[in-house]
């Protein structure tokens, strides 16, 4: 990062906490002029240079006063070299106040804030909850109205980095091996683990490429999808320049004209979309929803499909609904992950995508 425009912008009070494995920064940030800032937070390394920055806000106005910053992370044992950051017209400022942090704890999943409330039109009633309600929201067992689970996946299984795909193959396939469509990342499914039944994929550099993933639940064991349908995916990710998600449905007939749905798409750690594709003209978009908090707290999404309308659901609230445009061919989940530059380019960038639980549902309305 650049220290450039340095001295225009200053921090005061600046702390960070630690209990167990989770960091807690604090600072006041304020600037000599007014400004806008594209990125407001605390940057951070690791002992070995890793970009492992905190989530940062944005769009934040930052005066003469000062704005007051509150961010958290959870990070592994080890030191981390910390300071307030800021970024303004595309250019970074580190600011004064650095200092080491040491984390003792090993790292664990952090427990999750209490989900959003449903807002009216509330959608179909829960079914009855099982799990371990790792996130603070457990999975949902059972049928819905119009709904048949036919998938419920809470990761029971533990498995280290490089078991995934042999541990859970009766119920999990996906791409490794090879570049991903946009060319900036390959597909690599050793970097997926589970600990304390939540699923890690660890985006990382390594030999100057981004590994990411793109794992794809099996429906009785079989690959392939259903038309019409509802897929529930609880996550959360770390904020990581240059990588994002784009959780998707994806056509059986590997025919992008058949159409697409993406939810959550946007880069790690920020806010995200929702997507339904032109069919016969993919590289459109015929209906779009933003969400503006970012994913780096615990979210659940949730793609409704049906023969008459396409729902985008977040946390139990519709941020959309649109009745043109429906596919009409089967689909499957993909949890993919990406590189992205539009999201950064920064070549040291680690972090994990979470899920704790996947659920998918058959229409039978």
């Amino acid at each position: 990062m650049s220290p450039a425009s340095a001295a225009e912008y200053a921090p005061s009070d600046f702390d960070v906490t630690v209990s167990g494995n989770t960091l807690t920064a604090t600072a006041t940030v304020s600037a000599s002029a007014g400004t806008t800032s594209d990125m407001v937070g605390v940057c951070a390394r690791d002992e070995d240079d890793a970009n492992v920055d905190f989530p940062f806000d944005y769009g934040t106005w930052i005066g003469r006063t000062g704005t007051d910053v509150t961010t958290s992370r959870r990070l592994p044992a080890g030191d981390y070299w910390v300071w307030p950051c800021v970024k303004v017209d595309g250019t970074w400022n580190d600011l004064p106040g650095g200092h080491i942090v040491t984390v003792s704890a090993a790292a664990a999943p952090a427990p999750a804030p209490a989900p959003v409330p449903a807002a009216a039109p509330a959608p179909a009633p829960a079914a009855p909850s099982g799990g371990n309600g790792t996130s603070g929201e457990a999975m949902p067992t059972g049928n819905l109205a119009n709904w048949t689970q036919i998938f419920a996946e809470d990761f029971t299984t533990d498995v280290a980095r490089g078991g995934f795909a042999d541990a859970y193959a009766d119920r999990w396939t996906g791409y490794d091996g090879f570049t991903e469509t946009a060319g900036n990342a390959r597909y690599n499914d050793d970097i997926i683990s589970v600990d304390n039944g939540v699923m890690d994929m660890y985006v990382h550099y390594q030999n100057g490429q981004r590994q990411a993933a793109a794992p794809i639940p099996l429906i009785n064991g079989e690959w392939g999808g259903t038309t019409y349908g509802r897929y529930s995916i609880r996550y959360r990710s770390d904020y990581v320049e240059g990588f994002k998600q784009s959780f998707m449905l994806w056509p059986d007939t590997e025919n992008w004209n058949d159409g697409e749905i993406n939810f959550p798409e946007g880069g790690l750690g920020q806010e995200f979309y929702g997507f339904n594709h032109c069919i016969g003209n993919p590289a459109n978009n015929c209906f779009w929803v933003k969400h503006t908090e970012n994913t780096t707290d615990w979210h659940t999404a949730t793609v409704e499909w049906t023969p008459s309308s396409i729902s985008f659901i977040l946390d139990g609230r519709t941020l959309g609904t649109t009745y043109d445009n429906i596919p009409r061919v089967p689909m499957h989940l993909i949890l993919q992950l990406q590189g992205d530059n539009w999201y950064g380019t920064n070549t040291t960038g680690t972090g994990s995508v979470e899920v704790d639980w996947v659920t998918l549902y058959s229409w039978n309305g």
